[in-house]
């Protein structure tokens, strides 16, 4: 049987030496998590600053696009007024040659013989010095061409009448430019014409003609075999008329060149015997361009519907200064809303998105807070109520935090930076799990 074998006593010398490295091993434990922690807060600090600056450049962002946007509706509403000012110019020309017509058709109903009596001296004059030196005496000559002046003085009215018709023919290309816009996955495409969708009401072919003419050439495309259309409707584009359909194409011409195939095919009905010269541009602009004039003309619309919806927009929308919010975004939440049945965005989503862009933009995440009454202050009664009865819930949910601040009655409220992730996102309008609940 081996011996027990018992470990030497412990000195007071090795205790003490053993408990001083482990009493050191702990400080230096302890200095290192306080230096970890210091940075893991410097960590979460610079993590916010990130996130917000993430936010503030998405913002930044969606501001540069909207304003780029706003710029190319600018230069495409410059252009369609140009060609606008064209088209009319046209209809002028039509009304010129009708009216030179009518003086022409006066003079024959004057004197039936004056179309003969053209004809005749337009063949003779085609020819006449052959003639003249065909003749063997100078006096026979002569006889003639006194002949051929008496039938010139005789017709010139007619001759008079009809080179001024070609010269305003010959000086006048008609320029067209149209826009289209499509939503592939809704499968909608939109024509933006450069006619006032006005003109198109009015039907006042004397004045509006060749855009009345240009309408009806362009919704041909309704009978084009390639296309399945389900639907068709007019809308207005910054005061410009727009023709939608809603369809699928089956063929391989494309867009753009079959507006062009169409267009080209364009008679003015006034004067069916004339073939203007056609120059047609097609151009094909961001979806997101078109629904920005779209959109321009629905808040125009709205305003100035009826005499009592006006009233209604100046007593009852008026929008205090001195809060977060402006007129503009009160019509933007009363906006129709226009999403695919597969969408959960709404009018409430609007509102919250504002708001929460609105705080971003001022700074108000984590401790610098906002008087919680300034997120409704000086809105109409029915947003007001709405945006009031929706912070309590945000402050629930942990999106918004409330804080008390000395010598202030009112409660602050702000941001609460663990939750910048959910506020880009609405922001984005990606409508997470988190949102679905809040914004219906």
């Amino acid at each position: 049987m081996s011996e027990l074998q018992i470990n030497p006593p412990l000195t007071q010398a090795d205790f003490a030496e053993r408990q001083t490295a482990l009493s050191q091993k702990i400080s230096d434990l302890k200095h290192e998590l306080s230096e970890i922690s210091v940075k893991i807060r410097g960590l979460e600090d610079r993590n916010g600053e990130i996130r917000k600056s993430i936010l503030s450049s998405n913002i930044e962002l969606l501001d540069l696009e909207t304003e780029f946007d706003l710029s190319r509706c600018e230069s495409i509403i410059s252009t369609l007024k140009t060609c606008q000012e064209k088209l009319h110019k046209f209809d002028i020309v039509c009304a010129q040659i009708s009216q030179i017509r009518e003086e022409r058709q006066k003079y024959l109903l004057h004197d039936a013989a004056l179309e003969k009596d053209l004809n005749d001296y337009l063949t003779f004059a085609a020819q006449a010095k052959a003639f003249i030196n065909m003749l063997p005496l100078n006096n026979y000559r002569q006889s003639l061409e006194d002949a051929h002046q008496k039938m010139e003085q005789r017709v010139s009215p007619l001759i008079n009448l009809d080179e001024h018709e070609k010269s305003l023919l010959a000086e006048y290309r008609l320029d067209i430019q149209i826009y289209i816009a499509r939503n592939i996955s809704d499968n909608i495409v939109k024509w933006i014409l450069p006619v006032h969708l006005l003109e198109l009401v009015a039907q006042d072919e004397t004045k509006n003609g060749i855009a009345i003419d240009l309408f009806n050439t362009l919704i041909y495309v309704e009978t084009e075999p390639d296309w399945h259309i389900t639907a068709s409707y007019q809308e207005e584009w910054c005061g410009f008329f727009v023709y939608s359909i809603k369809g699928e194409s089956g063929g391989e011409k494309g867009l753009v060149q079959m507006t062009k195939d169409l267009i080209l095919g364009l008679q003015p009905r006034s004067l069916p015997d004339i073939h203007p010269s056609i120059n047609i541009n097609v151009e094909e602009i961001p979806w997101n361009t078109c629904l920005i004039g779209i959109g321009r003309s629905k808040v125009r619309s709205e305003i100035i519907t009826t005499e009592m919806q006006e009233t209604d927009v100046i007593e009852k929308g008026i929008v205090d200064s001195s809060g977060l919010f402006t007129q503009r975004d009160v019509v933007s939440w009363e906006r129709p809303l226009k999403t695919s049945t597969k969408s959960n965005w709404s009018v409430s989503g609007r509102r919250l998105r504002t708001l929460l862009m609105r705080l971003i933009a001022k700074g108000n995440v984590g401790t610098n807070g906002i008087a919680e009454d300034t997120l409704w202050r000086g809105l109409p009664e029915t947003h007001l109520k709405l945006i009031k009865d929706a912070v309590p819930i945000l402050v629930e949910h942990g999106l918004l935090t409330r804080l008390e601040i000395k010598g202030q009655e009112t409660m602050q409220v702000s941001i609460n930076p663990s939750m910048l992730t959910e506020v880009q996102g609405l922001i984005n309008r990606d409508i997470t799990a988190f949102w679905e609940g809040l914004i219906r």
